[in-house]
């Protein structure tokens, strides 16, 4: 069965650099179908403010921090142990320029994650791996398909 997943995290609003943090792991809730194990299939992110910019995504089978916003990556041990996988996404194998928004897909990820026991819940945290951008608080919208 193929799921669909939609959720706009809230980004940080102010100019960023290499490496640093653009919104903190969100809690997404329905990832993982009666706190199976699901297959990440593929992900595919709306930039409405046109952006362009390459990004990390990162998936936590618990509640974890990547660091502050707007500042490089601090994640502590503690919150690493609870990485579950990732996802490289850049402009110039992933994107399209929509002209007044950009479009990322990368498909067939084959990404197998766990939940923690009896959770339908994945936390999803991003980090901005080139260029300068500046975004709206809503200008991203993901959409995470699953297979279980």
């Amino acid at each position: 069965m193929i799921r669909i997943i939609d959720f706009v995290p809230v980004l940080e609003t102010s100019i960023l650099a290499d490496n640093d943090v653009f919104f903190i792991p969100i809690e997404v809730v329905g990832c993982f179908k009666n706190g199976a194990p699901a297959e990440l299939v593929s992900v595919q992110v709306i930039d409405t403010d046109d952006q362009g910019t390459d990004f990390d995504l990162f998936f936590f089978n618990a509640s974890a921090t990547l660091g502050t916003l707007n500042s490089g990556v601090t994640i502590s041990d503690a919150d690493a142990a609870k990485l579950i996988g990732h996802v490289v996404i850049t402009a110039a194998a992933n994107g399209t320029d929509m002209i007044n928004s950009w479009q990322f897909v990368k498909g067939s990820l084959g990404l197998l994650m766990a939940p923690v026991a009896g959770s339908s819940s994945l936390w999803v945290g991003g980090v901005v791996r080139s260029g300068t951008p500046t975004y709206t608080a809503s200008g991203f919208k993901v959409k995470l398909c699953f297979k279980d």
